[in-house]
């Protein structure tokens, strides 16, 4: 999930049934869904976190194999783009931005459970591991906090 304009995005996930690639966004101002185009690949376990008028769906699992793949939503397109891989696949990878960066912080690369974080730059296109976080985990909740004077 992630927001962006005032709007909420759902992205991907399964309905117990199946591995979705659809996106949803819900608009609060006028109640309402609005189905959006699908996503190349259906997967669960995807992060997603808006950035400059962008949204990134990060990782997952496609019902076979955790995934590295990243794609980008462009809402005044309407479409999705293919953005870099990262480093590591991650299901249940938490998702987050900072600054101009998009952080992927821990997940599952299939055998293990991660603590690696790696933050991309949407201006250099390429993401880079930072330092690990102490503990391994994932499908976590991670949310900035600006300090207030």
């Amino acid at each position: 999930m992630a927001e962006l304009g005032d709007r909420i995005f759902v992205i991907g996930g399964n309905d117990g049934v199946s591995f979705l690639n659809s996106i949803e966004c819900y608009d609060p101002h006028t109640n309402r869904w609005t189905l959006l185009p699908p996503m190349s690949r259906p997967r669960a376990g995807i992060g997603a976190a808006a950035l400059d008028g962008r949204i990134y769906a990060i990782g997952g699992f496609d019902g076979a194999s955790r995934l590295d793949i990243v794609e980008m939503f462009e809402p005044r397109m309407n479409a999705w783009t293919e953005a870099a891989s990262l480093n590591s696949c991650r299901d249940g990878v938490c998702v987050m931005t900072y600054g101009c960066w998009v952080y992927a912080v821990g997940g599952i690369d299939g055998p293990s459970y991660l603590n690696t974080v790696e933050a991309y730059d949407p201006r250099t296109e390429k993401w880079e591991d930072v330092i690990p976080m102490t503990r391994c985990r994932a499908a976590a909740g991670v949310a900035v906090l600006h300090a207030t004077t």
